[in-house]
């Protein structure tokens, strides 16, 4: 029982650190994910696949999670995104932050003849903040399980 609670607080940790120092989130979802798992955390797993995934790809997923898990883990990332727009685009953790604030020269030259830059700075904006929330969220989650599991083990020891 010690063995598994150590293991919980060590990958909590490298997960935590990793985030403040500044690691992209993508980097630490496989992680988190296993973390979810060995806490029992059903719907924060199902939300972690989510942002590995994407939702469209997630979705065929669901013989794996039960539905009302993956069901408001959904909820749970189109929450975090906070805009419509972004979630409709289906994209991954990844996905996101491959997107680049300034897109290449032939694109950007397309966007002004179309009247379109203004437009997609603000789209840009949004997906930053969308990644920022969803950043914050799995750092408080892991963060959580990383008190409880120190909880658990002052009161094994």
């Amino acid at each position: 029982m010690i063995e598994e609670i150590d293991r919980r607080i060590s990958l909590a940790e490298e997960i935590m650190g990793r985030l403040e120092g500044g690691g992209r989130l993508s980097g630490v979802l496989a992680s988190a994910r296993v973390l979810m798992n060995m806490a029992g955390e059903r719907v924060q797993e199902a939300l972690i696949d989510i942002m590995i995934h994407g939702l469209s790809e997630s979705n065929g997923l669901t013989d794996y999670f039960d539905d009302p898990a993956y069901n408001k883990a959904e909820e749970k990332f189109a929450e975090l995104c906070v805009y419509q727009d972004v979630v409709s685009l289906k994209l991954s953790v990844s996905g996101m932050e491959n997107l680049r604030e300034m897109p290449p020269r032939h694109r950007r030259m397309s966007e002004e003849a179309c009247g379109q830059t203004a437009l997609n700075l603000k789209y840009y904006e949004k997906v930053k903040t969308a990644l920022d929330a969803l950043r914050s969220y799995v750092y408080i989650v892991v963060s959580h399980i990383w008190n409880d599991s120190l909880k658990k083990k002052e009161g094994l020891t």
